[in-house]
């Protein structure tokens, strides 16, 4: 007899096969790491009084000079407040040309010569894809100034509910915007050149037209690729094109900004897939995770084959990232291939993927969000619902139905059943104080890699310890939140003995 820990190391490993996941967490729903425990994350409530109109592809919340509390959240074709009681205003700009739902190809089924190429071969990347449209906000002082890509002008909403965000006069069109640490509001994407950003006078944003007697200006990036959007970091002002990352820093004088190539190769995967914190930027990349501190560095990602082996690279501009940062964690909602139904029903975002910045784990899961805000302002991280809600979250147990569950890659036995060439039994599970009776346990057994698995339990962890019966060379462990609480998943104990085929 011989006790086994299941200790298993904090976050996901989802990269190469599940075998290559032994001994660590392979998948998980609504489970995160923190502080080194596996627990569950929140739960959420609605927060909205009435729906909004489409899907919110961005969300911003913030504080005015009077105290008040607002999120600012844009549709494909509509422009909305919300106040902290939950009342939604359409603040819509009168004529407002409206953009898309869903990305649109210009290549697909019926496109190019009937009978050319092969049955089954891969086709060149010959159509364009035009994205879903993904409003810009920022703030200017107390007030809203935006821009949807479709629309290209630029607005200013001033706080009052009856009225809606009006023209900012004398701007340019644009793609983007952001507000600079400095007060100046780049307009990004200028006049149909999606390598210029343009700023106006840093006092007065109905200014552009640059003289001796003010500080508008303007600047066309040497980039390869086109600007996506703009945010503000401790070494300046960030802007993302979709193949490089360029540092507008503030010099003063007559130039008021020089511009700096940061990297490239590491362009921006949409317009909103970018957040700040701990004095970083993080973002998400056509081919993996990116971050920057003064320098652009890959960033490893344990889960980074399964992510981007199921996105929907057609839908890829409705990827949204957000900040959680009580739990320290950047979360990134993508459409999942799952989500789509082709041509008629384009796919949605319906799956995340969590970076805990402070421990350097990560975590997937599904759920149907497709914006997001930190609890800056409010009193819960808010999230835009693919449904057309406002949510509350981080607060109760209460999934919508879903169970929190984390599910373990193989697990073989040190010491003397090394390698798995011994058979073992395992008879009792000695749960961790902190699970007793708020987990269940799933045991997954099977002689080799790849052969048919046998599942064990659920087994209650009320009782301590807990009788258990299974036999196998390897096994998998599935830990499910048993009670709506919350709950700690810490270092249970095996007792199991060597065993022969029977």
């Amino acid at each position: 007899m011989m006790f086994v820990s299941l200790d298993l190391p904090p976050g996901l490993y989802r990269n190469g096969t599940d075998y290559q996941a032994r001994g660590r967490w392979w998948d998980a729903q609504l489970v995160r790491w923190f502080n080194g425990e596996m627990r569950p994350m929140g739960g959420w409530r609605t927060h909205s009084v009435s729906n909004f109109a489409g899907v919110a592809r961005t969300l911003l919340a913030w504080r005015d000079n009077n105290n008040s509390t607002w999120a600012a959240l844009g549709t494909a074709s509509k422009l909305y407040a919300m106040s902290r009681s939950g009342a939604i205003n359409d603040i819509t700009p009168v004529g407002l040309v409206a953009g898309q739902v869903s990305a649109t190809s210009g290549g697909g089924y019926g496109s190019g010569a009937y009978g050319a190429g092969t049955y089954g071969s891969p086709r060149g990347d010959v159509s364009t894809i035009e994205d879903a449209t993904v409003w810009s906000l920022d703030t200017w002082g107390p007030y809203l100034v935006v821009v949807s890509p479709d629309d290209q002008k630029l607005y200013q909403w001033n706080l009052n509910p009856a009225e809606p965000a009006a023209p900012i006069a004398n701007a340019p069109t644009a793609k983007a915007l952001v507000v600079s640490n400095e007060h100046f509001l780049f307009a990004l994407g200028v006049g149909g050149d999606e390598r210029t950003v343009a700023w106006p006078d840093q006092s007065d944003n109905t200014l552009w037209a640059p003289d001796a007697t003010n500080s508008a200006g303007s600047y066309t990036l040497p980039s390869t690729g086109r600007i996506l959007c703009g945010k503000r970091l401790p070494q300046g002002t960030g802007i993302w094109t979709d193949s490089e990352l360029w540092i507008a820093q503030y010099v003063g004088g007559v130039l008021l900004y020089g511009f700096q190539k940061a990297d490239s190769g590491c362009g921006a995967l949409s317009r909103n897939c970018v957040v700040t914190a701990a004095s970083q930027a993080f973002w998400m990349g056509p081919n993996g995770f990116f971050a920057y501190n003064g320098y652009v560095r890959p960033l490893p990602c344990a889960v980074q084959d399964f992510v981007y082996s199921r996105l929907d690279t057609e839908q890829v501009s409705k990827i949204t990232a957000m900040r959680l940062s009580a739990f320290r964690e950047i979360w990134w909602f993508y459409p999942s291939l799952s989500s789509s139904g082709g041509a008629s029903s384009p796919g949605e975002c319906d799956s995340y993927v969590a970076y805990n910045y402070q421990e350097d784990t990560w975590t997937t899961g599904a759920l149907g969000r497709s914006c997001g805000a930190d609890q800056d302002v409010f009193a819960y991280p808010l999230m835009g619902g693919t449904d057309g809600v406002v949510y509350d979250h981080e607060l109760g147990f209460d999934y919508g139905g879903a169970t929190p569950y984390a599910e373990s890659g193989p697990y073989e036995l040190p010491g003397s059943l090394a390698g798995g060439a011994q058979l073992f039994t395992a008879t009792q599970l000695i749960a961790d104080e902190k699970s007793r009776g708020d987990t269940s346990a799933s045991f997954y057994s099977a002689l080799y890699p790849n052969t048919t698995e046998t599942l064990s339990g659920p087994y209650s962890l009320g009782s301590r310890p807990t009788d258990v019966r299974f036999t196998g060379r390897q096994v998998r462990l599935k830990v499910t939140g048993a009670e709506a609480d919350d709950w700690r998943w810490g270092a249970p104990r095996l007792i199991v003995q060597p065993a022969g085929r029977r």
